[in-house]
């Protein structure tokens, strides 16, 4: 997911659990992330590797090659798919209702605590201008 105002797509139980497997541990296999999932009977290899697949083409998991295996990883943190989901949610259901809700709502607002949102969100586009996007692995080949 290169655009980072791209809306997030929906995941699927499975699909959430997957995702919740990598980013406890940033980076696995297929089979490691299978190992972590806890369901009776055990899901198949191949279930777990098409599952994966999917994540990789919905871009929300990065795919790299490490000697005989493939080795995955989030495109993104929790927090940031979270926001993302939010702010489509917001859009989508809302849209301009909820941004002119909002706005009234910062006019009404106590002046220090919107200096501390203005604050706030200033950093995080201060951070986000110094990290490369995270979705692009320069390493992987396709």
């Amino acid at each position: 997911m290169a655009d980072r105002d791209e809306v997030p797509p929906h995941l699927g139980e499975l699909e959430q659990a997957v995702m919740d497997v990598l980013w406890q541990h940033q980076q696995a296999t297929i089979r490691e992330v299978a190992s972590q999932l806890t369901r009776t009977p055990p899901l198949a290899y191949t279930t777990v590797a098409t599952v994966m697949s999917r994540l990789v083409e919905k871009g929300l998991l990065v795919r790299a090659r490490s000697g005989k295996v493939d080795l995955y990883r989030p495109a993104y943190d929790s927090a940031e798919f979270s926001r993302r989901v939010a702010r489509a949610a917001v859009q989508h259901e809302y849209g301009d209702v909820a941004l002119a809700q909002f706005a009234a709502a910062l006019e009404r607002a106590d002046p220090e605590r919107v200096a501390q949102l203005r604050a706030r969100y200033q950093l995080r586009q201060s951070q986000e201008s110094r990290q490369p996007e995270q979705a692009e692995d320069p390493d992987a080949d396709t």
